[in-house]
C-alpha cells in the first residue's frame, strides 16, 4: 500500500532560538518519527518550494508548533507586559495564509499542533488569549507540564468521554472560536485543547507527537490522508 506523504511545516527562526544563524527552520524530530510510525512518509516543506509542488507532493499537512502569533493577525494590540515573548516570524503566517485557499480547494487534510491549531483558528476568523495566566488567572498551568484533557466529541479515533494525559507547552489559547469549528477536547479549566472543522481540518493544542496520545491520533490522521488518496485516484 502506498504511504501517504505528510508535509510538515517547520517553525521559522530569526536568530532567536538558533542564535548562530540569522534565518533558519526548526523542527523537532518527534514529528518525523511519529508520522513514519503512523504509516506516513514525512516531508519537511518550506516557502522555498513552489505552491504547486506542495500541492502535488503532499497528501496531508501537519503544521508544527512554534512561538506566538502576532496579535495584529486577529486585530488586537499586544497586551502590556508581554513584550518579551517571542513572536513567530510573519513570513510563516503569511506563507500558510497563501497556501490555505489552495489546500481548501483540493481538500487536503490538515493537522495543526499548538501554534498550528492557533493558526487555523486565527486564519478562519477566531482570536486568542495572548497569555493564559494574565487573562485567565484561575486556569491550570499549561506550560511545560503534563495535564489531562477530555474529548467532548469524536476526533481522529478518540471518542467523546475519552481522556488523555498530554504534553502541554503553551501560554496562549483559543479565545473566540472560528466559525465552522467545533471544540472536540478541553482541559479541566475549560481551555480549548482540540478542534475540528472545515472538512479534514484538525487542531491539537498539545504536543501529541511527544506523548502517549499521539500514536492513535497521528495514525488516524495518516489514515484520513490515505483515504483521500483512494478517493481522488
Amino acid at each position: 500500500m502506498t504511504r501517504p506523504v505528510i508535509g510538515i511545516v517547520p517553525s521559522f527562526d530569526e536568530a532567536t532560538r538558533l542564535t548562530f544563524t540569522p534565518r533558519a527552520f526548526f523542527l523537532r524530530r518527534d514529528y518525523t518519527n511519529i508520522i513514519r510510525r503512523a504509516g506516513g512518509e514525512p516531508l519537511i516543506i518550506t516557502p522555498d518550494m513552489s505552491d504547486h509542488a506542495v500541492l502535488r507532493l503532499c497528501d496531508g499537512i501537519v503544521i508544527s508548533g512554534g512561538d506566538d502569533i502576532d496579535p495584529t493577525h486577529y486585530n488586537e494590540p499586544l497586551l502590556d507586559g508581554l513584550e518579551s515573548w517571542i513572536h513567530e516570524p510573519d513570513e510563516r503566517y503569511e506563507w500558510l495564509a497563501r497556501l490555505m485557499p489552495l489546500l481548501d480547494a483540493k481538500g487536503t487534510p490538515l493537522l495543526g499542533i499548538c501554534y498550528g491549531m492557533q493558526f487555523l483558528n486565527v486564519y478562519y476568523g477566531g482570536s486568542l488569549y495572548q497569555d493564559i495566566p494574565t487573562q485567565l488567572p484561575g486556569a491550570i498551568n499549561h506550560r511545560q507540564v503534563m495535564h489531562e484533557v477530555t474529548f467532548v466529541h469524536n476526533m481522529l479515533g478518540q471518542r467523546a468521554g475519552d481522556t488523555a494525559m498530554v504534553n502541554s507547552r503553551h501560554h496562549q489559547a483559543i479565545n473566540r472560536l472560528a466559525d465552522g469549528y467545533t471544540v472536540t477536547a478541553s482541559a479541566s479549566d475549560g481551555t480549548i485543547e482540540a478542534i475540528t472543522g472545515h472538512s479534514h481540518r484538525y487542531g491539537l493544542q498539545w504536543h501529541a507527537e511527544a506523548d502517549d496520545s499521539g500514536h492513535g491520533l497521528y495514525r488516524a490522521f495518516v489514515a484520513q490522508c490515505s483515504r483521500d488518496i483512494i478517493e481522488t485516484s
